[in-house]
């Protein structure tokens, strides 16, 4: 028999409870689907309560696997968007957008959503925004490997912050 540290069970209740709750914002709260990812989440809550002696919290301010946001990046950079995704993900998202716009992009956690932000390098001459294209299935499979809700969430936080780059900063609904 496989044996998990403690630490391995809470991450994974984490994720389970991740996904839960974005499928839970897809689907049709009427389908019986929907009622037992909601079953699932509400399980996968007491398992997290009972790992953790219910004394978890979300991370005021938890930065990527280097420890450390991007110093510049995170004093002067820009919001790019503010999203419910998995650290994978932000990090995928942050080196395509760096790679697509040439600008410094990384992440942090505050109140355990990824906030990516972004920080243009002193143009010499005035330049054109360079938005990346809309994320395709094709992209996010790349990207993400063959999880269906790994991938949606990949297309999802992709395009809102494409589109909150197309809205230059303003408020993205």
């Amino acid at each position: 028999m496989t044996k998990f540290t403690k630490e391995q069970l809470i991450e994974q209740a984490k994720t389970r409870m991740e996904a839960n709750r974005y499928l839970l914002t897809r689907l049709p709260p009427e389908l019986a689907t929907a009622k037992e990812v909601a079953m699932n989440l509400a399980v996968d809550e007491i398992a997290l309560a009972a790992l953790t002696g219910g004394m978890e919290q979300e991370p005021v301010a938890w930065v990527s696997d280097k420890d450390k946001c991007d110093h510049d990046v995170f004093e002067r950079g820009i919001t790019a968007c503010v999203l419910a995704i998995s650290k994978h993900e932000a990090e995928t998202i942050c080196r395509g957008f760096s790679a697509a716009t040439g600008c410094k992009v990384d992440w942090h956690f505050v109140g355990g959503r990824v906030h990516i932000k972004a920080l243009r390098a002193a143009p010499q001459l005035p330049q054109p925004a360079v938005v990346p294209p809309e994320a395709t299935a094709h992209d996010a499979r790349m990207a993400v490997g063959f999880n269906r809700y790994m991938q949606a969430g990949y297309i999802d936080g992709w395009n809102a912050c494409r589109a909150a780059m197309l809205k230059g900063g303003r408020d993205v609904e």
